[in-house]
């Protein structure tokens, strides 16, 4: 959980992550929170390898709802979440 005001460079330290899970081969599943993704209800519970959000505060209630089921199936899955602080979203807690 990567958490910051704007202009941070959480989303730099996302596309870090992305690379360096990349080079090792890893899947990954990106969703960028400002960007509506066309990952249907369950596609991040499911979803095999890394899962990286970026600006998750900015996500549909659908997206956090999965990552949360998918932090709860796999406490240790590999999952890179950037958010502001502010506004807190609900469903971010559980995922961190």
């Amino acid at each position: 959980m990567v958490v910051g005001v704007g202009g941070t460079g959480k989303s730099e330290i996302v596309t870090s992550a992305l690379d360096a899970a990349r080079a090792a081969d890893r899947s990954t599943t990106v969703i960028r929170g400002s960007v509506s993704s066309d990952l249907g209800t369950g596609d991040i519970a499911a979803a095999d390898g890394v899962v990286l959000v970026d600006d998750a505060h900015l996500c549909s209630d659908d997206v956090l709802d999965d990552l949360v089921a998918r932090a709860e199936r796999e406490p240790a899955s590999a999952t890179v979440v950037s958010c502001r602080p502010e506004p807190r979203r609900a469903q971010i807690g559980p995922v961190s």
